[in-house]
Formats: C-alpha cells, structure tokens, sequence
C-alpha cells in the first residue's frame, strides 16, 4: 500500500514542522511562565535536562502542566479529576522503565516531558494511519489519500504533538470505528473505545457506534427469523466496555473524597449520582449548558467558528440530501442523481453509508456548542470526527485558497501562541 506510507511520510514530517514552528518560538516571550515554574520545568539537573525541557517544555504547556502533574503526583489535588489518567499512566510507567535503564541519564521531570511528547506523537502517526485505512475502505484510496493529508494539518495540529489526550483519543476513535466498519471486530473495536475512555469523558459517545451497527445487524436477523440472542449479548458487553474506564475513574474519584474523605467530605458526595468529574468540570471550569454565552467570550466563539461552521454545514448536507437514509437509520435510501456542477468529492460524501458518522459528528459539535468552552471546539471535533475531514477533501476542492488559508492560520499561529502559553486552548 504506497499510499499508505506517504501518509505516513507526512504525518512525521507535519510533526516535525510543528517541532521547527515551535522552537521558532523562543524569539517570543512567553506569556505566562508561573505553572511552569510550580511545576518544575525550568529545573535542570544536568546538561541533558537542560537541553530536553528547552526543546520540548514548550509542548506542556496549559492541560499538559495538568497530566504531567497527574503523572509525577497522581490525583493530588480536586481539580486534576477533570483529566483522565490514560495519558499521565503511559508516561509514568514509560518513565520509570527509561530511568531504570538508564539510571541518572535524565531526572523524572525529564523522563516525562520527553515520553509525553514521543507517546502524543507515535499516536498522531497511528491515528493518520487508522483514518486513511477507515476512509480507504469507506470511499477509495484516492479520498483517503486527500484525508489523511488534510489531517496531517489539521487546524488542532499543536494539540497533537503536546502532551494532550488528542493523539491518543484519535487513534482509539478512528481505530475502533475502523474495524468496526472494515472488519466487523466488535469486540475489538469496544477495546479501542475504552481506551478512548480511559482518556476521555466523551469516550461514551462511541458506544452509538457499536448500537447502530447492532441495529442494522439485528434488522437483518428479523428479516432471516434468526436468533438474536447472541448479538444482544454482544451488544451489552461491549457497551459496558467501552463505558467500564469511565465508572472505575469515578468510582476511584467517590472513594477518595466519600468513602475515606481526604479532608472533608465534599457536597457532591450526596448527589443522587455522586459524579466528580461533572463537579469538578462546573466547580472549577464553569462548564455547564449555555454558561458559555457571555459578551466576554466572543472572541472564543470567534475562534471556534470556522470549525463549528464547517461541521453544521457538512452535517446539514448530508441529511437534506436523502432524509429517509436519515429518518430509517440507514435502512432505506433515495437514489439521487449527481446534481450539475457537484465535485466527484461531493457525490462520494453525499452517498456514502456514513450516517453513524454523521450523528456521531452532531452529537459532539451541539456539545461543543452548548456546553462547553466553546474555544476547545476545534480540538474537541478535530481529534475524533472523521467525516469533518471528509467534508473538508469537499471544501478543499470548491474552496482551495480559503480553506489553505484556514488551515495554515491555525497551523503556524495556533503553535506559535500554544508554546509561548498564549490563549490557545
């Protein structure tokens, strides 16, 4: 598969860039230095030290001061339940086996900031692989090929080299909706999706994923009069695996501060479903529906319209363009005759059988819409909406100028402002 490894070749080379974009930032001064200084990162023990925190120190900046606080101290403190351990429980267990191999060689601080970057940017790589393969096999290796390039710059591309969950939650995503779709590997595509979970809330989403293929399968038994015993079971079991990270991660949250209270015993404990997560999320953050909408966040809003308007565009599309595929859940369909004009891109996205898709893309931007910073939007879509990549081969071919413009923009400036500890979240 040649294509296959010229995405390769450019998704390194894209991380590579994003390293080059990054290290250009030294000719700015940062605009906040103080969680690096309460973290450690401008300690250095030793030449080596040195040289790793001035390299990559800048890809732990904002949520990464986080899981790298999380890594070294576990969950010290409340708010650090707003992230998932997937991330900080691969870096640590990677730090303690480099530190034993190479005793002395680089402090833990080191070891972390190193591995966190390595571990965020071999997933970057998998996940560009998992997304040409799904596409290949949804619509050709030429889409496919025109994906995984526009991916490999996607406008949340800082967040994919830092010491974030995004590379990681990608590869889950487009790894387990991969051999969900191409294989029919239910059970390992619900693997991919707990890690997914382990790494963050949203990870649950993906369990319609798993419901609409056991719907269309179940619709084929009826037809058949065949049992259907077996696939309910399948249905329950890999749901509950894919939520199983999620409940043990608030389970051990409940444990720590209702169980065997650190200090005193917090309000949320007497919540009819006791949840530390969502607490901590409105507690600390202010993420709840509409707490977002202040003339205050404008420029946010700003800031996440062109992903936003990408998304209700594409998804708007897709239904107007045969609302009984939408209406039956896929099991009917009206044939449509390519309009004059319309690209051979438009008329792959249009007919493809990618509705899960398609919900699954609503469902995730209406949540970045209402009830989240909205500014977290293109990250948010970014690492885990497959079919925003396909409407974007689309626009790329109607619009190339303006959406090279939009992605270079958040490309180069989104780095530069992420690694100097500019608002860029």
């Amino acid at each position: 598969m040649p294509d296959a490894r010229k995405i390769i070749f450019l998704a390194c080379l894209s991380r590579f860039l994003v390293w080059i974009i990054a290290i250009s930032g030294f000719l700015v001064e940062d605009y906040d230095s103080s969680a690096s200084i309460a973290y450690h990162l401008n300690e250095s023990h030793n030449l080596a030290d040195f040289w790793v925190k001035k390299l990559f120190g800048m890809f732990a900046n904002w949520d990464g001061l986080y899981f790298l606080g999380i890594a070294e101290e576990g969950y010290k403190y409340e708010q650090f339940h707003a992230f998932f351990p997937a991330v900080p429980m691969v870096v640590r267990a990677a730090a303690e086996l480099m530190s034993f191999l190479f005793d002395g060689l680089l402090s833990m601080h080191s070891w972390f900031l190193l591995l966190g970057f390595l571990f965020s940017n071999v997933c970057f790589i998998l996940a560009t692989l998992a997304l040409y393969r799904l596409t290949s096999k949804l619509f050709g290796p030429v889409f496919a090929f025109k994906t995984g390039a526009l991916f490999c710059i996607n406008p949340a591309s800082i967040f994919m080299s830092s010491i974030y969950t995004e590379s990681l939650f990608a590869v889950a995503t487009f790894g387990g909706v991969y051999y969900l779709v191409a294989h029919g590997q239910v059970f390992i595509a619900s693997i991919f999706f707990a890690v997914g979970s382990a790494a963050r809330s949203n990870g649950t989403v993906a369990v319609g994923f798993i419901l609409f293929d056991s719907i269309h399968i179940f619709g084929s038994l009826l037809q058949n009069n065949s049992s259907n015993i077996w696939v309910l079971f399948r249905t329950i079991s890999c749901c509950l695996l894919t939520v199983i990270p999620v409940l043990a991660i608030g389970f051990y949250g409940y444990s720590l501060y209702c169980v065997s209270p650190r200090n005193v015993e917090r309000s949320w404990c007497h919540d009819t479903v006791p949840n530390i997560y969502s607490f901590v999320q409105a507690e600390y953050w202010n993420v709840g529906f509409l707490r977002y909408f202040e003339k205050k966040q404008i420029p946010n809003f700003i800031l996440a319209a062109p992903v936003l308007l990408i998304s209700y565009i594409g998804i708007f599309r897709y239904f107007n363009h045969d609302w009984k595929r939408v209406l039956s859940l896929g099991f009917l369909h009206t044939s449509h005759e390519p309009k004059p004009g319309d690209s051979q891109e438009l008329t792959q996205y249009l007919n493809s059988p990618i509705l899960q898709f398609i919900v699954h893309w609503l469902v995730l931007t209406l949540v970045a819409t209402f009830l989240m910073h909205v500014q977290v939007s293109t990250r948010f879509i970014a690492s885990q909406c497959a079919p925003f990549y396909w409407f974007c081969v689309v626009l790329v071919e109607k619009y190339p100028r303006l959406m090279f413009a939009y992605l270079s923009i958040y490309f180069i400036a989104g780095t530069l402002l992420f690694t100097n500890f500019y608002p860029w979240t």
